[in-house]
């Protein structure tokens, strides 16, 4: 019977060990996922900042480009004589 209480005794304390084992590696993962939710905040902002950097590098480019005049001339008649007067020759 003694034997018994014995081990039972020791059954009982690698339990606890267990449990306190299982206890601090509790703590370390809630350790790891806060400073992976911090990270992931973070990174949130960076991208929140980098989108509106973006739109308004967009704005600004569609500002200029709204601003910018293209003129295209087609070649005039005597610009035309030039050009088949010199491959002429």
């Amino acid at each position: 019977m003694e034997n018994l209480i014995w081990i039972m005794l020791l059954v009982i304390a690698l339990l606890i060990v267990d449990i306190v084992m299982l206890r601090q590696r509790v703590y370390k993962l809630q350790e790891q996922l806060n400073e992976a939710l911090k990270r992931q905040v973070a990174l949130k902002e960076q991208v929140v900042k980098l989108a509106d950097s973006v739109l308004k590098s967009a704005e600004h480019i569609k500002t200029l480009t709204d601003n910018v005049c293209l003129l295209y001339t087609s070649p005039s008649p005597r610009d035309l004589s030039r050009i088949i007067g010199n491959n002429g020759k």
